[in-house]
């Protein structure tokens, strides 16, 4: 992985819990919703990075947990977390509740962030209650400059932020391009699988709360990640439970939001917990009931899909577990073969580093463009080889192969009587598709539409045609 000098300030909202940092968070990087808000205190749990702007100022925002000095294992892993988002930033800004006051815990809070050395402001929000102008004048009075008093609830006093970045932000910020995620990653499994612990492995850094306590991610999370120039985006996820367990709102917003992040993912990447393989109970393997219907929702969105079989060190039987969770794969998936899968232990860092080749590479497939020439070429030698069954007595006349869209790879054939191809035949030409052209474990759609001439009908081709 390689490291690089920001181009552009990392700035992170930090504070106690429910002061309204996700909210904020929202605000800047999308309309839509990237963290979930909800009355419960600590939903957000890692850190979170994403692209942002403000008027013309471009930044990378960082969301992090509240935090809570209190002597319990998990809240003081979630304070690590914060604390590390403290080193790595370039400007610091500190969330205060305008409705609530300035609270001892601010105050302390305050003087612990001014030891980091870092740019540091303090933000009032929920600056439309009456009271918020006595929050506004204890915050000066922390002497860490003017404060700035904003609503991100109502989207009030934002603008105000791309001054005060612009202010204290050392770096060289002209004629930078603005950055652009050229692949987007979804993590997704059960819970307990190590999708958190993957994620850190692959940023090499501990952003993503871990441990062996099913549901510690309770939203979809996402990292910025820059692998040899190219910027990626990592998503990971909440654990999937099967419908009757998700009971709880807030875990039903979590699942929401996963399924979600696959719709806007470019690739998703399913984890499996390889030591829940019994050779005694081979069809109980690692690949469930579940993990079938989260694969299959990725495949009827013509989503890419890897298998990451994890934990693989601790795995038993592997040769077996191996074969089994193929079979259970491809058979739960249909047609669809050949989807890649490794195998991975993500908390040691083994064998982590080829994920993302792979991947790469069903993205670059995933965006496969064929000219029309190529495309009919391939339907003269398949119908040659092997017509499509009559209908009725009535022979159906395939004419001409255009490629209509990218993301996934979608054909259309144009015939003579389109609702008279057999569902067969039909995956007899995906499967010839596949073959022909390299597209592995790719979702491929094919359309069949009537009338129309074949624009090649009087042109001679040839096999080098382009």
């Amino acid at each position: 992985m390689s490291t690089t000098k920001h181009t552009r300030p990392l700035v992170v909202i930090t504070g106690r819990p429910n002061v309204g940092k996700s909210t904020l968070f929202n605000l800047i990087v999308e309309k839509e919703k990237k963290a979930i808000v909800h009355e419960t205190a600590g939903v957000t749990r890692d850190k979170r990075y994403a692209p942002a702007q403000v008027g013309d100022t471009q930044f990378t925002l960082i969301d992090t947990a509240g935090l809570e000095r209190e002597d319990d294992d998990m809240k003081q892993r979630m304070n690590a977390l914060t604390e590390s988002a403290w080193d790595e930033a370039d400007i610091i800004l500190l969330m205060v509740d305008g409705k609530a006051g300035l609270l001892p815990v601010d105050v302390s809070l305050a003087r612990e962030l001014q030891k980091t050395g870092k740019p540091l402001r303090v933000i009032v929000n929920k600056t439309d209650v009456n009271v918020a102008d006595d929050t506004m004048n204890e915050a000066y009075q922390l002497g860490l400059g003017d404060p700035i008093g904003l609503s991100a609830a109502h989207n009030n006093g934002v603008y105000q932020l791309e001054e005060l970045i612009h202010e204290l932000w050392d770096g060289e910020e002209e004629g930078v391009e603005k950055q652009d995620t050229h692949l987007r990653m979804a993590i997704i499994g059960r819970p307990n699988a190590g999708k958190s612990t993957l994620v850190n492995a692959l940023l090499e850094d501990e952003r993503m709360l871990t441990g062996p306590t099913a549901g510690l991610t309770r939203e979809s999370v996402g990292s910025i990640w820059e692998v040899d120039g190219q910027v990626i985006e990592l998503v990971d996820t909440a654990g999937v439970r099967r419908k009757s367990r998700v009971t709880e709102e807030l875990e039903q917003m979590s699942v929401t939001q996963a399924l979600r992040a696959v719709e806007k993912a470019d690739v998703t990447v399913l984890v499996l917990d390889g030591t829940t393989f019994d050779p005694e109970r081979p069809t109980d393997g690692p690949f469930e009931r579940q993990d079938a219907i989260l694969a299959g929702r990725v495949i009827e969105m013509g989503k890419p899909l890897v298998v990451v079989l994890n934990k693989w060190d601790a795995a038993e039987e592997k040769e077996l577990c191996l074969k089994e969770t193929r079979l259970q794969l491809e058979e739960s998936l249909g047609q669809l073969k050949d989807i890649p899968m490794i195998q991975v232990s993500a908390l040691r860092g083994k064998n982590v580093e080829r994920l993302l080749p792979i991947v790469k590479k069903q993205h670059e497939i995933w965006k496969t463009e064929m000219t029309t020439a190529v495309l009919n070429r391939f339907l003269e030698d398949v119908v040659e080889h092997r017509p499509p069954p009559s209908d009725k007595g009535r022979y159906v006349k395939l004419k001409f192969m255009s490629q209509v869209s990218t993301c996934p790879p979608t054909f259309a054939i144009w015939c003579n009587r389109p609702d008279a191809v057999q569902g067969s035949y039909q995956r007899y030409l995906l499967n010839q598709l596949r073959e022909a052209f390299e597209l592995p474990g790719i979702p491929i759609r094919l359309l069949f539409k009537g009338g129309g001439d074949n624009p090649y009908a009087n042109r001679k081709t040839t096999k080098h045609d382009d």
